[in-house]
């Protein structure tokens, strides 16, 4: 298995057009994907003597993008925009070779969290909830 770096990976989101078109988020400085996590049901009866439990429903969550904020960006204002207009929309994180593997993804923009440290560049962390599952393309 070839190991990689995360240079290179592209944050994209789509337009929600037919066909949609998808731009590239300028400035990501990082990006922590959606875990994947599965809520359970206990069905344990009186007869058990130990819990029992069955797999119910897969939870993507949230991710999380930061960003090296730029406010006259259009692109990265155009999240907050969705965020305050609670709009759904399609998004891709795009690995570079080797990997050559898209994520496509519905999410909400649930926050938005600028920092302005005193010596450091700007920044915002985007959190991503999602909306249903995700898929990967090779």
């Amino acid at each position: 298995m070839a190991k990689q770096i995360g240079l290179g990976t592209l944050f994209q989101v789509g337009d929600g057009g037919g066909p949609e078109v998808f731009t590239t988020v300028a400035q990501v400085v990082d990006i922590t994907p959606p875990a994947e996590n599965l809520s359970s049901v206990e069905t344990t009866d009186m007869e058990d003597t130990v819990k029992r439990k069955i797999g119910a429903l897969v939870d993507y969550g949230q991710g999380q993008v930061q960003l090296a904020w730029d406010p006259s960006d259009t692109g990265q204002e155009g999240l907050r925009t969705d965020l305050r207009a609670k709009t759904a929309r399609n998004f891709k994180m795009v690995f570079p070779a080797p990997a050559n593997l898209t994520w496509s993804f519905t999410a909400l923009v649930t926050n938005i969290s600028p920092a302005v440290p005193l010596e450091d560049k700007l920044t915002s962390t985007i959190t991503l909830e999602l909306d249903g599952s995700f898929s990967a393309i090779a």
